[in-house]
């Protein structure tokens, strides 16, 4: 996994020396570990702008950050759903990589758009992952693609909407 920093520089993210499972693959717990090692970048690159950091494995989550706004805006049951959301989009990695690792590499995450917010969904294992959330005026401000992009294709369908 990559993040830039503040500076724009590309800072790898590394799994490794993390404790691992008989089969070679990282344990679910390794996730909080990752969380701890990215927060502060996040908090640093997104700012005022972060909605919220959570982290989860198959059957625990653990909110590292929500914003009060954004907390103000979800009852208990609602995370509950949003959590099994973000669960069953890591079942899908297994089969994305079948068909687009050997052309793309790793498929290592969802980015969904909204118009209020950007959710990105870290997939790290079948269940277990890292979820970041940002107003999505975080990205107009930086004039990223995916905004630039999401602009343009919201405008041409208000346009064909009678």
């Amino acid at each position: 996994m990559v993040l830039q920093d503040v500076d724009g520089v590309a800072r790898p993210i590394s799994l490794g020396g993390r404790e691992k499972r008989p089969d070679g693959q990282h344990t679910p717990e390794m996730v909080y570990e990752l969380a701890g090692d990215i927060e502060e970048l996040v908090h640093e690159h997104a700012g005022a702008f972060l909605r919220s950091i959570v982290v989860y494995t198959a059957d625990n989550y653990e909110i590292r950050f929500v914003r009060d706004d954004v907390e103000e805006n979800y009852d208990a049951t609602e995370i509950e759903r949003a959590l099994d959301e973000l669960r069953l989009e890591t079942l899908e990695r297994e089969y994305i990589n079948s068909i687009f690792a050997e052309k793309h590499g790793e498929f290592i995450s969802n980015i969904l758009t909204f118009t209020e917010a950007v959710e990105m969904n870290f997939l790290v294992d079948e269940g277990v992952g890292m979820a970041i959330a940002v107003d999505r005026e975080y990205f107009e401000q930086r004039g990223l693609f995916v905004h630039d992009l999401s602009e343009r294709l919201l405008a041409d369908i208000a346009s064909e909407v009678p």
